[in-house]
């Protein structure tokens, strides 16, 4: 199991490569198995929710 630590200074191109199925972990110890990601573009904004598994929660990265 390969856990993937993600902040608001994970680079773009890292957060587009987490896919259903990757572990990650936010800076504030929030973690799990990723079973949805969506990407909004909002003006000149990328919002990036990755949902995680057994009711653990989303993590929202805004870059």
């Amino acid at each position: 199991m390969k856990l993937t630590r993600v902040s608001q200074l994970t680079s773009v191109m890292k957060l587009d490569q987490i896919k259903v199925g990757d572990f990650i972990e936010d800076d504030l110890g929030k973690f799990g198995k990723v079973i949805e990601v969506e990407v909004i573009s909002y003006f000149a904004e990328k919002h990036y929710y990755f949902r995680l598994a057994e009711k653990q929660g989303t993590i929202l990265i805004i870059k």
